[in-house]
């Protein structure tokens, strides 16, 4: 039985994925007219392997440099940068606010100003649930899983709350199915900053230490962003 509710959802999941597909594409003439753009998940997961396995890169108005603990920076700018996700907030709007998710160069005195759902693990879960259309929490999984579809597709996210104590730890950015080019897993694969990892399965159950312990929060992401 919960095999049959699990599917119905998931069939349920990517239905209302194709409607918003539907409207989107009927809506053609006024996102462009209007200057918007949806979020386009295959070129965040293409921005997320270009650039993972560095610390230093600009693309447009922001540049990034990695200096440790910066999963969710990597993975906010593979949103924004990457895949076109509109910043919510920018410029003005409160950094601690989890409804709000940008950042914000100052040229003159060249300094960046972080909201904390653009650069913690647990504030940027809280946007995607909070943010409309945002994301939605597609399941959870234990540290030691092993299956080898998470399912998500290329540009979803993966959270990990290391101790299971309901606060998200660290996120990666799913990127692709296929062999874990380290340790050999095969299955679907993300990217992820603080340790660098390219093509990781998705669990990270042959890196964890604290597998044991752990809850993976398996997030999708709207394309309507």
């Amino acid at each position: 039985m919960k095999d049959l509710v699990l599917d119905a959802v998931q069939r349920y999941r990517w239905w209302t994925r194709g409607v918003v597909s539907v409207v989107l594409f009927t809506s053609l003439t006024f996102v462009f007219a209007s200057g918007a753009f949806a979020y386009n998940p295959v070129s965040a997961a293409s921005f997320a392997d270009r650039w993972v396995l560095s610390s230093n890169w600009c693309t447009g108005r922001l540049c990034f440099t990695g200096s440790g603990n910066d999963c969710a920076n990597f993975v906010s700018y593979s949103l924004q940068s990457g895949g076109g996700y509109a910043e919510v907030g920018y410029p003005t709007g409160s950094t601690t606010d989890d409804h709000n998710w940008y950042v914000f160069y100052n040229s003159y005195y060249h300094f960046y100003r972080y909201t904390h759902s653009w650069s913690v693990a647990n504030d940027l879960y809280w946007f995607e649930i909070w943010h409309y259309p945002g994301g939605f929490l597609a399941g959870t999984d234990s540290g030691d899983a092993a299956n080898i579809n998470d399912g998500l597709i290329p540009g979803d996210l993966v959270f990990y709350d290391w101790d299971s104590n309901g606060t998200q730890d660290h996120v990666a950015i799913q990127v692709a199915h296929g062999t874990d080019p380290d340790k050999g897993w095969y299955g679907d694969l993300v990217d992820a900053h603080t340790n660098n990892r390219y093509h990781a399965f998705w669990s990270l159950r042959p890196y964890n230490s604290q597998w044991r312990t752990t809850t993976i929060y398996k997030v999708g992401i709207y394309s309507g962003n």
